[in-house]
């Protein structure tokens, strides 16, 4: 983690790493992850929390604006099965939590 901080007049100082988190997080108020919907719940994916993640998960066709719904979830909590119209897809609980909903 790379904390920076900068010096702003004569006493005033500011992290750039807390006012990115502010800004994400305010951005993300509303949503809601696939991991909070049930068993049986649809949504609309909106967008993606992790960018890295991002590329990889449209390119299974889980795309913003994509009706998402949850089919189950694996036994040991490892996993989610969704499905996406006629696919279904099985992602880990790590990608599943990026994927925002509304």
């Amino acid at each position: 983690m790379n904390i920076s901080m900068e010096r702003i007049g004569n006493r005033a100082f500011y992290c750039h790493f807390c006012i990115t988190e502010v800004v994400s997080v305010r951005l993300m108020i509303g949503f809601r992850s696939v991991l909070d919907l049930k068993k049986g719940e649809s949504a609309v994916v909106q967008r993606f929390s992790d960018t890295k993640l991002a590329a990889s998960l449209m390119s299974l066709g889980i795309i913003p604006n994509a009706s998402i719904s949850v089919v189950r979830r694996s036994p040991l909590g490892g996993a989610v099965y969704l499905q996406l119209g006629m696919t279904y897809i099985a992602v880990r609980n790590s990608a599943a939590q990026s994927i925002l909903v509304k």
